[in-house]
């Protein structure tokens, strides 16, 4: 099974859409195919490939069943969790400032501290800004939020979500979206 991911959430850490109303927006764009509930996840819809924008020249995304090959694509809409989750892989970058790009080397333990007093003020050493964990450069290789879409078997940097998929999730509330990629080695 394919330990890659694109995932999809709102730029707003705290935004999240009420559940059915997110998986009934993905299904209505055709997205969203078929569930797979012996795995709680779901088939690419019809205009999956079409909702994505692939970079490279030849990406390859297996929309095969489960079982005749074990990296296939498929997609996940948990329910939203009651506060920001941090979601990071193994590909996780040090983030950086918005103002100087200073190097957040010291993450972890930032992220950590976050997670066990909600303080997510970061000040730049380098340059004085202060702003918020989620608002700093992850690079797209980490997020904040309460309601992922996670996209099983896309491979990192291998294709971006479209202007149409992009709309149909801000259309939802809450504010624009935003993505990254998630590894687990």
């Amino acid at each position: 099974m394919s330990n890659h991911q694109l995932v999809l959430l709102p730029r707003d850490p705290n935004a999240a859409p009420n559940h059915t109303p997110l998986v009934r927006c993905l299904a209505d764009i055709d997205f969203l195919g078929d569930p797979m509930p012996e795995m709680n996840f779901y088939r690419p819809g019809e205009d999956f490939l079409f909702l994505l924008t692939f970079l490279g020249c030849s990406p390859v995304v297996s929309l095969g069943e489960p079982g005749v090959t074990a990296d296939f694509c498929r997609i996940e809409v948990p329910a939203p969790s009651q506060t920001p989750h941090f979601f990071a892989g193994t590909n996780v970058k040090p983030p950086r400032c918005g103002k100087c790009s200073h190097r957040f080397e010291d993450w972890h333990g930032r992220v950590a501290t976050w997670q066990q007093t909600g303080d997510d003020a970061c000040t730049c050493p380098t340059c004085g800004r202060v702003q918020t964990l989620p608002a700093l450069g992850w690079r797209q290789s980490a997020g904040f939020g309460r309601s992922p879409v996670r996209v099983w078997g896309i491979f990192e940097g291998e294709a971006v979500p479209g202007e149409k998929l992009l709309g149909a999730l801000e259309a939802l509330g809450g504010g624009p979206w935003t993505h990254f990629y998630y590894r687990a080695d």
